[in-house]
């Protein structure tokens, strides 16, 4: 049955009808900070038997057909999905690819014990300072928060960014 399913590691561009056993693990809403109410794209972490991860977008115009189809900690059987380049300063996985939702996608709940409830991949804080901020990807950390600081409001580039910083220990 498993040999059905293509893997998450071995995806490459041009092919559409890929077809995957993946758990969703974190989901969340894309919104403009002007409007936090209205979401424009749908983003999730899916993981495969194997533990691979790819992130995976439902855009503004497919919310209507997956957004109550699609649900955190779920199993599913999905297929036919569009491929671009994970590229950017925003990327969930290191995933070369992200897979975007189209009106062909099916999405098929499903049961499997065998993928993985979640996909972290922790980083302890040494690790995580040796990227000396390189890092383009969300990294998995896990310690004690000592110091939030208050928001932090830039104007770059004619954009507004605000930014949270937090400090933290672990063990090493």
């Amino acid at each position: 049955m498993s040999g059905m399913f293509d893997k998450v590691k071995n995806i490459y561009p041009g092919k559409q009808t890929w077809r995957f056993k993946v758990r969703v693990i974190p989901v969340w809403n894309m919104c403009l900070i002007s409007d936090p109410d209205k979401p424009f794209a749908m983003d999730m972490v899916l993981i495969d038997v194997e533990g691979s991860k790819i992130q995976a977008m439902i855009r503004k115009s497919m919310l209507w057909k997956f957004n109550d189809c699609v649900k955190e900690g779920d199993v599913y059987a999905m297929t036919f999905f569009a491929m671009v380049a994970n590229t950017g300063s925003y990327r969930a996985t290191r995933h070369e690819y992200k897979l975007l939702f189209h009106a062909k996608t099916t999405v098929i709940p499903c049961d499997d014990i065998t993928i993985p409830m979640n996909g972290f991949s922790l980083m302890n804080s040494m690790e995580v300072k040796e990227t000396n901020g390189a890092c383009d990807y969300l990294v998995d950390v896990m310690g004690v928060l000592t110091v939030i600081s208050a928001e932090i409001v830039s104007l770059k580039d004619g954009k507004t960014t605000r930014l949270i910083q937090m400090e933290m220990i672990d063990e090493k």
